[in-house]
Formats: structure tokens, C-alpha cells, sequence
């Protein structure tokens, strides 16, 4: 299922739901996922501030492998991270960026994962 107004680019997605406003950039693979989206979209103005910090923009960035996860709104994953709950216990990972509970990875709200996260 995909939300109004997302944006998905050429990406592999198997058994996944996009809420409002998802963006998932070119290269991803995502599989079981729930993606809640995002409560606005960035202007360009905003996405040139987010490169100049070094931010990731709201959404999945490129080449990014999201497997058995919840990411909840205006979370932004950077490039190249990878989310995959096979095999890890239960707990808090990445500084708390990142919850595994009962066999689910969660990206709370607003959460930012730096480029090539892996969990």
C-alpha cells in the first residue's frame, strides 16, 4: 500500500506499507516494513541546508536495506544504512536511534541515522 504523495524511486519493495508523504531514494531494498512518512516535504532551500550539516533529507536515502521495521514519521535515514532484524535481541541500539522489540526493529519519531548505519 502506498500513502498520497510519496515518492518512491527505483527500489525493490516486497510487503511493505508507505504512509503520507514517504520518499524512499533509488538503489533500496525494503521488505515487511511500514514506513509512516512524513508530516511535510522538505523545500529546496531546507535540502540544501540538510547537505550542508550533513543531515540525511526526511525518508530512505540510496541503497539502503530495511527489512522487519517500523520507521515512524519524519525519521531520516541516510545512505547506504541497513535495518535488519534477523537475529538481534531485543534492546536499544545506535543511541536509542533505534528499538528492537518482540522480533520488530523501530525507528521512532524524528530519529536521524547517519549514512551507512547498519543495525
Amino acid at each position: 500500500m502506498i500513502g498520497d504523495g510519496s515518492i518512491l524511486a527505483d527500489s525493490k519493495i516486497k510487503r511493505c506499507v508507505f504512509g503520507i508523504r514517504s520518499f524512499v531514494d533509488e538503489g533500496c531494498v525494503l521488505e515487511d516494513t511500514i514506513l509512516m512518512g512524513s508530516d511535510y516535504y522538505e523545500t529546496d532551500v531546507q535540502l540544501a541546508a540538510n547537505t550542508a550539516k550533513g543531515r540525511p533529507h526526511l525518508g530512505v536515502g540510496k541503497n539502503c536495506k530495511v527489512k522487519g521495521a517500523i520507521i515512524d514519521k519524519n525519521a531520516r535515514i541516510g545512505d547506504g544504512c541497513v535495518l535488519d532484524v534477523t537475529g538481534k535481541a531485543d534492546g536499544k541500539y545506535v543511541d536509542g536511534a533505534v528499538v528492537i522489540r518482540d522480533g520488530v526493529l523501530v525507528v521512532p519519531k524524528g530519529s536521524v541515522l547517519p549514512p551507512g548505519t547498519v543495525v
